[in-house]
């Protein structure tokens, strides 16, 4: 029938009978950080004589774990057969909580470097697919993507990137930020490159002792890095001063001699 509130719990005790019980405050308790007590006195009366006892109750504290929550934990681009530009960022933050009163937290990333070359960022973790850039005070963080690596995937892929929250006191908890590509395959071009020619001249009066030849090169790429392509030939025209020449595209191929075979091997873009 009465009760005494103390900083880490309460006493309730029977007036009557005289039992008690101790009901810990389980925030305060889990709040503390170096050990601690707190002292009840309890009386006993007769109505002639008064004695007292002290009912002391010690605490043993320990450094509570923090803990971590991203408010973005992952993220899906998703690739076509184009040159996608892939220039979405993602960001977020790095919330932090410890049951420990007025206690710091600081941000880090694991396998992450110092660098500020992002501005409000002093951390930077790279990934296959891009890098995260982190705020080691506040917990801000942004992916940043690879353009090129994201467009030079043939099959689906994801990074991990582990960022780490750390207490004054040296514990540390973890929340992992996950970025998945949707792979596609992507189309490979062909163009007339810096040293390349759409067209190969033959003059019959300058080249007759040596033979109607000529040569000439174009440029094949393909943005994803494992494919392997192949070139062939589906038409040839002739121009300029043709008349006379009953000559078909067929023909004009059986004369060509091509490289019909891989000019882009896995593990190249451009040949």
């Amino acid at each position: 029938d009465q009760r005494f509130d103390g900083e880490y719990g309460q006493l309730f005790l029977d007036s009557i009978s005289g039992n008690y019980e101790y009901i810990p405050n389980a925030a305060a308790v889990q709040a503390l950080k170096a050990n601690s007590s707190e002292s009840f006195t309890l009386y006993a009366n007769d109505g002639l004589a008064i004695d007292a006892q002290t009912l002391r109750v010690n605490i043993v504290a320990q450094n509570d774990t923090p803990e971590i929550s991203l408010t973005t934990n992952a993220a899906t681009y998703v690739d076509t057969a184009k040159n996608d530009a892939f220039d979405r960022i993602i960001s977020g933050n790095a919330i932090a909580s410890d049951r420990d009163a007025n206690e710091t937290a600081t941000f880090s990333a694991i396998g992450g470097v110092a660098d500020t070359s992002r501005a409000g960022f002093d951390i930077r973790l790279d990934g296959d697919l891009g890098s995260v850039f982190l705020n080691s005070e506040i917990g801000y963080f942004e992916f940043v993507p690879n353009k090129v690596a994201m467009n030079a995937l043939d099959s689906d892929d994801s990074n991990s990137f582990v960022i780490v929250v750390t207490d004054a006191s040296g514990a540390t908890a973890n929340a992992a930020l996950t970025i998945n590509v949707t792979a596609a395959n992507d189309t490979p071009e062909i163009a007339v490159g810096e040293n390349d020619t759409a067209t190969a001249i033959l003059t019959e009066a300058t080249q007759a002792d040596q033979g109607l030849v000529a040569s000439g090169s174009l440029t094949a790429s393909d943005r994803d890095i494992d494919q392997t392509a192949s070139v062939n030939v589906d038409a040839v025209s002739a121009g300029g001063a043709t008349e006379g020449l009953q000559i078909s595209s067929a023909d004009l191929i059986a004369m060509m001699s091509v490289n019909l075979g891989a000019v882009i091997d896995a593990g190249e873009t451009q040949a």
